[in-house]
């Protein structure tokens, strides 16, 4: 698996910017680290409405009980 991130790292035709391509105004993006540990996860920028159950699940899953805790400037690892 690493011998393929190094290659595709290394593509000069992939940039960062390619990583974001699709994403929407209220999508969330979790980091991940190696570890399996939530490193970071980027909100939309007005999480003013309920989460999904789907989303509560995957916060859970990932040891979050209350997403709004998350809201403000927190470091995660």
């Amino acid at each position: 698996m690493a011998k393929i991130t190094d290659e595709l790292s290394n593509d000069p035709s992939l940039n960062e910017s390619d990583a974001f391509e699709g994403l929407e105004d209220d999508d969330y993006v979790f980091v991940i680290g190696s570890d399996g540990k939530m490193k970071n996860i980027i909100f939309p920028p007005s999480p003013d409405f309920e989460y999904s159950a789907d989303l509560l699940a995957l916060f859970r899953l990932l040891g979050v009980n209350d997403p709004d805790e998350l809201l403000g400037a927190t470091t995660l690892h």
